[in-house]
């Protein structure tokens, strides 16, 4: 996505919900799908709203593995570290929990 094409979606999006964003069941299909690198998840996100609820989804994870399951695993970024590392550029984190009955964390952020 070219930054003028982010900067239309982030705009959008702030009219939208311009204090709070939800990112939920979507990072695992923006990353593995889509190859879109996780620093520029939290760019994007950044940009959009001052707090945000997002959901990690763990490789082990069933739905993450059927992403896989049709093509080569080269997200070697694609952990919890990676992840946190990535939001941390840009967000505090506030708060984290798991998610029951699975290895999904939620996490609540704020922008720094």
């Amino acid at each position: 996505m070219t930054d003028c094409k982010s900067q239309q979606l982030a705009s959008l999006v702030k009219m939208l919900y311009p204090h709070r964003s939800q990112f939920m069941a979507l990072i695992h299909h923006l990353a593995i799908s889509n190859n879109v690198p996780l620093s520029n998840i939290a760019k994007l996100s950044s940009v959009m709203t001052r707090w945000l609820v997002i959901e990690f989804v763990p490789e082990a994870d069933s739905q993450v593995l059927r992403l896989l399951a049709t093509r080569k695993d080269i997200f070697e970024n694609y952990t919890r570290q990676g992840f946190e590392d990535a939001l941390l550029q840009y967000y505090t984190i506030e708060k984290t929990a798991p998610i029951p009955e699975s290895e999904r964390l939620l996490y609540l952020m704020k922008t720094r």
